[in-house]
């Protein structure tokens, strides 16, 4: 039974979900962050790389036209050194802002829009020498370790396999224009890349699943710890026991508080009680203010005699009453009738004590 309590063999609860996700504990994969970014500057390159050549190349001309006729000045110096920055920035910044965009969707797709700020602070015991070390010969570690491997040799594979029908024409490569040259390494890179990128993005999806798994594995609860939540939520079983007998009990004395009040108290004979008030000027209809079985309407009796309170015996109405109203209600309107003959009885009869 204690092997059972501390198993992890239950599902998350949704407060541990909320909780772990406010320490910043969400599945997500390195790997298909870094496939998706670099899938996204392929992209770029191979959408602009022609522009971005000839941005480069535009700039590299114009210094080397500079010769030793180069003014030399300060000012000219800083316009020169200004215009390569911006020469470079227009045409690495749509590969960086492509990147900077598809990295933070990245993000976004996995874990959704998450601030955390406790796994911001500081941790100190993420620098400790022996838990890095705990953590390396670990089975996580060991599975990190096995992970990396397998995807070095299939991008080594992926690699090779494209780089082996272009051994034949390195040799004349030393022939080629300088030009075609360029062009020739800009289509072998980017034919490269995009097969090893596409394959580190299937590589990435496995590992994406896989980080999903294991959250919801680290996130499992024993049973113990779900019955520890339950009361932590609902309060412990006891307690709540302890808090509706306080509250029934305050109701109770409240209730037999109001019995001198009534202005009739309905009774069937011993069984069962119902005290009723009705105030014509401040009530629209009589309503019931005390009840009870047994003891209880005993008890109702007693006070409501002690008090001066009339006692009258109506069994169906005694019983309806109690059935239908509760404590605080007021009276149905299909019981006006016998409840309007009941007190004006009463009133009649007060009439009659008066006069005499």
């Amino acid at each position: 039974m204690a092997f059972e309590d501390t198993e992890r063999t239950e599902a998350p609860t949704p407060k541990r979900r909320r909780e772990a996700r406010e320490r910043g504990q969400v599945a997500r994969s390195a790997e298909l962050n870094s496939a998706l970014l670099l899938l996204g500057a392929c992209g770029a390159l191979a959408v602009g790389g022609a522009l971005m050549g000839q941005t480069l190349l535009g700039a590299l001309r114009a210094g080397l036209q500079l010769g030793g006729t180069a003014d030399l000045t300060r000012e000219a110096i800083r316009v020169r050194v200004v215009g390569a920055a911006w020469a470079a920035a227009k045409a690495i910044g749509p590969v960086a802002l492509t990147g900077a965009v598809v990295g933070v969707l990245a993000n976004v797709l996995q874990v959704g829009f998450l601030i955390a700020p406790q796994a911001i602070g500081a941790h100190w015991e993420r620098i400790n020498p022996m838990r890095g070390l705990s953590n390396i010969l670990s089975l996580r570690g060991a599975v990190e370790a096995l992970k990396a491997i397998l995807k070095i040799a299939i991008l080594g594979t992926v690699a090779y396999r494209t780089l082996q029908p272009e051994w034949a024409r390195f040799p004349s490569l030393a022939e080629m224009d300088p030009l075609d040259l360029v062009w020739w390494q800009l289509g072998l890179g980017l034919r490269l890349a995009f097969r090893v990128v596409l394959v580190y993005s299937l590589l990435a999806l496995a590992d994406y699943v896989y980080q999903r798994w294991q959250h919801e594995r680290s996130l499992r609860m024993s049973r113990n710890e779900v019955r520890e939540e339950g009361k932590q939520q609902e309060g412990d079983p006891q307690i709540r026991a302890r808090v509706r007998s306080l509250r029934q009990e305050r109701r109770m004395r409240r209730m037999m508080q109001d019995v001198p009040s009534a202005s009739v108290v309905v009774v069937n004979p011993t069984h069962i009680a119902v005290a009723i008030r009705y105030d014509q000027g401040t009530m629209r209809a009589p309503r019931v203010i005390a009840k009870g079985q047994r003891l209880l309407a005993e008890r109702i009796v007693r006070l409501a005699r002690t008090a001066g309170v009339p006692v009258v015996q109506d069994i169906p109405l005694a019983r309806t009453l109690y059935k239908l109203v509760d404590v605080g209600g007021e009276i149905p309107v299909a019981l006006y009738k016998a409840v309007a003959n009941v007190l004006a009885y009463v009133y009649a009869r007060a009439a009659r004590r008066g006069a005499a």
